[in-house]
Formats: structure tokens, sequence, C-alpha cells
């Protein structure tokens, strides 16, 4: 498995690195149900070698700040962003939301959000899925 930095295209030119580790929570079990969707969804990648920062590669610091209700947050990723859409976005798709909590976010999708999962959300149909979520602090 790889990872690709330096682009925002699916099928860009950028810089190949290689995963070493995949770790991969271990309570993750992948099922999606009525109940629950994709619980401790997430995992630390170890690389073979270290990242070279340049222009289109920048170091995400880690904020050790709460997230809230209404904080202002940027989702980004290749998933679709239109209901029944088959095409990826080309370049990546971003998009501001609201962080929302879980119990009001349980009202907006038809799957159990649960605390401690994150929700964010703008109108329904709105924001590229699977994504990643990125705090505005």
């Amino acid at each position: 498995m790889i990872v690709v930095v330096g682009t925002d295209e699916p099928n860009g030119q950028g810089e190949v690195y290689k995963i070493k580790i995949l770790s991969v929570h271990p309570e993750f079990t992948g099922n999606i149900s009525d109940k629950a969707v994709l619980l401790k969804n997430i995992a630390v990648l170890t690389l073979e070698k270290e990242i070279t920062f340049k222009d289109k590669q920048k170091k995400v610091e880690i904020s050790t700040n709460s997230v809230h209700k209404n904080d202002a947050a940027i989702i980004a990723g290749w998933g679709m962003s239109t209901y029944k859409s088959n095409t990826p976005p080309d370049p990546l798709a971003k998009a501001s939301m609201t962080v929302v909590h879980a119990s009001a976010c349980s009202n907006l999708v038809k799957y159990v959000v649960h605390d401690g999962q994150l929700c964010a959300f703008k109108s329904k149909g709105s924001g590229p899925s699977p994504v990643s979520i990125f705090i505005m602090i």
C-alpha cells in the first residue's frame, strides 16, 4: 500500500511513500447497521520514510482543543459529492460545514450517530463522502 502526497487530483502526479505499518483501531469492525456506522473508524499509518514537506504538502498540527457544537469545519475528500453519483470529483472536493451535536445529527441521517463521533452539516446532500474533517481553530 502507498500514500501519495503533493496532489489534489485522484490520479495526479505526487510523491509516493510506501506504508510500513497500518494500525487500525482494535475495536473497528467495518459493520454498518441502523444502529451504528463505522464506529472507531480510524487508523494510523507509519511510512517507510519521512515525508519531505514542500510547497504542495504541509504538516497539519494536531490541536489539543475540544470540538464544540457550531464550530466551523472544512471537510475534504474524493467521495461522491452528490447523491447516487458514480464519478469522484477532480480535483479534491471540499466544503465548509458546521459541527453538529451527535443527537441532532442522528435526526439528519438514516443511522445513529454516537457521542464521541464527529458530525458536520451544511444542508442535506452537501459535502463529499467519505471525507476528512478539519476544525478551524
